[in-house]
């Protein structure tokens, strides 16, 4: 058996998953504001053997939401995750709500 590979998992696929430790909020687009706009984007964030946000991707959400919720993702700390005892790269599936309070 060689060294574990460094090839990032899938959030379903790890025994521990990241946890969480810093999540930014966004800031609210002042268009968005004035139209009274809401939504939910959903991001693909890859989560490093550090707890370090890697990568981000935007899945889907409302267009006006997307830029800020990126900005918002790169800024996520965790807890790293692991499988078989081991820290692992991990891409984790995360939604970034914008609503009107």
């Amino acid at each position: 058996v060689g060294p574990i590979s460094d090839e990032p998992l899938d959030y379903t696929e790890i025994d521990y998953k990241p946890h969480p430790i810093r999540i930014v909020t966004p800031e609210y687009p002042a268009e968005a504001r004035r139209s009274r706009a809401e939504g939910r984007v959903m991001v693909r964030v890859l989560v490093d053997k550090k707890g370090n946000v890697e990568k981000v991707e935007i899945l889907h959400g409302p267009e006006i939401f997307r830029k800020v919720a990126e900005t918002a993702a790169w800024q996520f700390r965790f807890r790293p995750g692991k499988h078989e005892g081991e820290r692992r790269k991990v891409w984790m599936i995360m939604p970034i709500e914008f609503l009107l309070k």
